[in-house]
Formats: C-alpha cells, structure tokens, sequence
C-alpha cells in the first residue's frame, strides 16, 4: 500500500522513507520542510468506514481523519481533519484517533502477531539448556549397542 491511495483504511500503519512522506504531505498541500532523508514517521489514517465521525449532523459525511506520527519517540509531527476545525490539525476528530490509537496501544493490541516473533512453546527444557551447540566435526558419533549391554547386565546378575 502506498501513500498515494486514498482510500487506506483506519487500522493502516504503515512506515515510510522521508522520500514517499514528502509526497503524501505534498498532495496535502502540507509543509515538508525540516524532513530529512533518514526520516521514518507512522501514518495512522482514519476512513470513514471504521471511524465515522460526523460531529453533530448525522446524515452529513464522516470526516477523513490522518496523523503522522515520529516511530521512535510517538511524537506527532502533522495531523490532518477533513471537518473545518481539522484544517487547523487541532479537531476532536485527531484527539479521538490518537486516544483509540493509545488504548490499542495499551491493551496489547499492536503487539507482534505470533507469526512475526520467535515461538516460545518449543523452548528446551531445564535438564537440556546444559547442552552447547558444536561442529559437526567435533562430535563422537557411535552405534549404539543395545544388546551387548543387555547380556553385560545378564551375566552381572548370575
């Protein structure tokens, strides 16, 4: 997904290069001065299908909410409202996002999927975490001799 589409849904977080920002805040009539060319930001955009927020009027059109946000420190860098108070990136319409953006944040919601990290059902137990990986070259590699140590047990017995 690009920063061109229009149509990007509420739960997109995307990260993008200082390159592909620049032309997102460009078509938004938005400033790029000050960006640099290391720069990563999140973009949490709001369509009007998972978050309609039409303010007062009910059979007016939800309002298309967006926020650029720094990946490391959360800071936002630029917001955006399509109502008329948004203009001045200071609407409710980005306070409700950024709060719905924090309470997923805190109920675990934007954690790693569990496809996405190390698995930790199949950990070693307690008596193998002693074993030490070695080359291949190194290891004694015998035949086991399972009878043999059966008639050793045998005439012991006798």
């Amino acid at each position: 997904m690009s920063l061109n589409d229009d149509n990007l849904s509420f739960d997109t977080i995307e990260t993008w290069k200082a390159d592909s920002l620049k032309v997102f805040l460009k078509k938004r009539g938005l400033s790029t001065v000050g960006t640099k060319k290391k720069l990563v930001a999140i973009i949490f955009v709001a369509s009007e299908q998972k978050l309609p927020l039409p303010s007062q009027h009910l059979n007016s059109e939800p309002h298309k909410v967006w926020i650029c946000a720094e990946k490391k420190s959360g800071a936002v860098r630029s917001a955006y409202c399509t109502c008329f108070a948004g203009f001045g990136q200071t609407c409710n319409h980005v306070a409700a996002l950024l709060f719905k953006k924090d309470a997923a944040w805190k109920s675990g919601l934007t954690n790693p999927a569990c496809t996405s990290v190390e698995s930790n059902w199949d950990k070693p137990k307690t008596k193998f975490a002693m074993i030490q990986p070695i080359r291949v070259n190194d290891m004694k590699i015998k035949k086991p001799h399972f009878r043999k140590q059966v008639k050793i047990q045998k005439e012991t017995l006798q």
